[in-house]
C-alpha cells in the first residue's frame, strides 16, 4: 500500500463561487435519482425543490479548511495503481484535482482517496456527502457508477459504505471541462455522523475508467436555485 498524507487551506466559499462562474454555468440538470445522471433535457428530473426552474446542486460545506487532509491508497493486486497530487483536493486552487489512476483492463485492484475534515469537524447524519469529481469524456455514467464507490469516515474508522451503484447519486453540475469531461457530484446521504469521505475506483476487466480526477470533497451538498460551488 503507498499513502501520501498532506494538509493544506481551503479556499473561501465565496472564490469558489466566483471560479465557478467563470465556466459556461454551474446549473445541475434536476435532481437525479439514485444510481442515475441527469440527462440534457429541461427539468422533469425527480426532485423538486422550490420555485421555478431546475434545482442547483450546491456544495454548501466542503471539506476544507486549515487541518484538513488527504491520504490516497493503493490495495489489492493493483500494478500500475497510484493516486497522484491527493492534496490538489484541498487546495486553494478550483482547478486543481487529485487523479486516481487505474490501468484499463486491471481486475481486482483499488485506488482510493480520502478526504478528511479538519480536527473536531463532523457533519451530521443526513447530511449528503461525497466528491466532486470529473466524468472523462466518452465514459458513461453507468461505467463510472459501477466501479467507484464511498465510504464514510469518523475517527478514522469507517462507519459506512455504499457500493450499490443503485445508492448512489450522480449530478451533473453543467460545468464542462478542458478536454471533454463533465464536472459531477457523487453522493449519498449518510446514516451516520463523519468526518471525512473515502472515493474508491476499482478496476475491471471490461471498465473503461483509467482516470478519476477529483476536485474535493463535500460534507454536505443541498438544492438550491443559486450558482454551484465545488
Amino acid at each position: 500500500m503507498t499513502t501520501e498524507q498532506s494538509t493544506k487551506r481551503w479556499l473561501p466559499a465565496t472564490l469558489l463561487i466566483a471560479a465557478c462562474a467563470m465556466f459556461a454555468g454551474c446549473t445541475a440538470d434536476g435532481d437525479v435519482p439514485p444510481g442515475g445522471v441527469a440527462d440534457d433535457g429541461g427539468g422533469d428530473g425527480g426532485g423538486g425543490g422550490s420555485g421555478g426552474g431546475d434545482p442547483t446542486l450546491t456544495c454548501v460545506q466542503p471539506i476544507g479548511g486549515a487541518g484538513a487532509s488527504t491520504t490516497g491508497s493503493v490495495s489489492g493486486l493493483c500494478v500500475g495503481c497510484a493516486v497522484q497530487n491527493p492534496d490538489n483536493a484541498i487546495d486553494d486552487d478550483p482547478d486543481n484535482f487529485a487523479t486516481l489512476s487505474i490501468p484499463v483492463g486491471l481486475l481486482g485492484g483499488t485506488a482510493s482517496l480520502l478526504i478528511k475534515a479538519p480536527d473536531g469537524v463532523a457533519y451530521p447524519a443526513g447530511n449528503v456527502g461525497g466528491t466532486t469529481l470529473e466524468i472523462p469524456a466518452g465514459l458513461l455514467a453507468l461505467d463510472l457508477l459501477q466501479n467507484v464507490s464511498l465510504d464514510f469516515m469518523l475517527d478514522d474508522v469507517e462507519v459506512e459504505s455504499i457500493e450499490d451503484p443503485a445508492l448512489l447519486n450522480l449530478s451533473a453540475l453543467g460545468i464542462p471541462l478542458l478536454g471533454g469531461g463533465e464536472l459531477v457530484a457523487l453522493s449519498a446521504p449518510a446514516t451516520t455522523a463523519f468526518d471525512a469521505v473515502q472515493l474508491n475506483a476499482t478496476a475491471g476487466v471490461a471498465s473503461l475508467l483509467s482516470n478519476v480526477n477529483v476536485f474535493g470533497g463535500c460534507g454536505e451538498y443541498v438544492e438550491t436555485g443559486s450558482a454551484a460551488a465545488r
